[in-house]
């Protein structure tokens, strides 16, 4: 049977606490189980304490939070798209796409909870771009079910435009 999570990288290939027969590993997060992640091994935040059953929904399968498209914005205004995040997860990368097939947006704000994760005034909408996916730089920022995530856009186009916003996550 293959072994998934952090056991299965360890040289000697030996169990780790919670590991039963492969099953995904989990930790408690605010008093509720969630997956393995890279990032909780890190700074081993919670001990591993349960396995996750093999018929767990289609919520822990999600791999992307999407915030919504924006109304067309006009020429150099602003648009901010959020959302309630709706369960416990691991937000990474930010990916904006601007539905006219351009980058021209600048990304002005992004906030979880209220706190800013972009210091300065703007980052080119380049960066967030979905082809450029493996460039992008990773939040890795643990969200509570129900927290706040916001980000806000700029158009820096001559016409109107749309664009979808979302995160991937864990």
């Amino acid at each position: 049977m293959m072994r998934s999570g952090p056991g299965a990288l360890s040289a000697g290939g030996g169990a780790r606490p919670g590991d039963a027969g492969g099953n995904l590993l989990s930790r408690l997060i605010g008093g509720r189980a969630v997956r393995y992640n890279r990032f909780l091994d890190k700074i081993g935040s919670a001990p591993f304490v349960a396995k996750i059953p093999q018929d767990f929904g289609a919520d822990e399968e999600n791999v992307i939070l999407g915030l919504g498209p924006t109304a067309v914005v006009a020429a150099a205004a602003t648009a901010t798209v959020s959302i309630n995040v709706p369960r416990d997860c691991i937000i990474r990368k930010l990916l904006v796409a601007d539905l006219a097939g351009g980058n021209n947006f600048l990304v002005t704000a992004i906030t979880v909870e209220g706190k800013s994760y972009l210091l300065g005034s703007s980052a080119p909408g380049q960066l967030f771009n979905a082809v450029n996916i493996n460039a992008q730089p990773s939040f890795d920022v643990p969200v509570a079910g129900g927290t706040p995530i916001s980000v806000t856009i700029q158009n820096t186009s001559a016409a109107g435009q749309t664009y979808a916003v979302a995160f991937t996550i864990d």
